[in-house]
């Protein structure tokens, strides 16, 4: 799976209802430097915080966000070929989350990275294919997207532009970046983002952010 490829799609409504509980829910934003969370995140979060906030948050986010979730999970299962696996959230990390982007945010330089939060989450059992999926909720003018490369040491990336609302998985392990920011006085770049792999034993996915 590289670059992303497109599994499902939110319809405009979802994108609208999602999006309106997150700027509803803007002060439960954490700050995380040129950018917010909303939600505990395995990848920038200390692990004993990360639990906390996690068991805390958990219970609002499902609730909140059970549409969003919802439309997810159905796209999830179908990652698969002939298996139609359900999805589950990770039952020791926090639900899936949103990464929130200001103007402000127009400082930050995008790293190229892989995504290995898996290594930071208790699991209840061996798992495997870890996964990342992304949805675009709201973008500037400029539009959102993401660079990829064949490698670390890769040079020229491939850039691949989000459609709104539709649902984007890949493996986690092909260096990739978020696109570079032009995000102007009072615009947005708001995903639903999260992890996941295969619970091998329970034969389900689980999802975590």
């Amino acid at each position: 799976m590289t670059p992303p490829v497109k599994i499902g799609q939110f319809d405009p409504d979802l994108v609208t209802s999602t999006l309106n509980a997150v700027h509803t829910a803007c002060d439960r934003w954490m700050p995380r430097g040129h950018f917010h969370t909303l939600g505990a995140s395995a990848y920038l979060d200390d692990i004993g915080d990360y639990i906390a906030a996690a068991n805390a948050q958990r219970q609002w986010m499902l609730d909140t966000f059970k549409d969003a979730y919802d439309v997810i999970g159905t796209a999830l299962s179908g990652v698969v070929p002939e298996r139609n696996l359900t999805t589950v959230l990770q039952p020791f990390a926090a639900a899936p989350g949103f990464h929130i982007f200001e103007h402000d945010a127009m400082g930050y330089e995008p790293s190229k990275h892989l995504d290995l939060p898996f290594q930071r989450v208790l699991w209840p059992e061996p798992f495997s294919n870890p996964f990342t999926f992304t949805v675009l909720l709201e973008q500037p003018e400029a539009g959102a997207g993401s660079d990829w490369w064949a490698t670390l040491d890769s040079h020229d990336p491939t850039r691949v532009i989000y459609e709104l609302g539709a649902i984007y998985i890949h493996d986690g392990l092909t260096p990739h970046a978020i696109a570079p920011l032009l995000i102007e006085n009072g615009e947005y770049r708001i995903t639903l983002q999260g992890h996941g792999a295969y619970m091998m034993h329970s034969d389900v996915l689980a999802v975590y952010f």
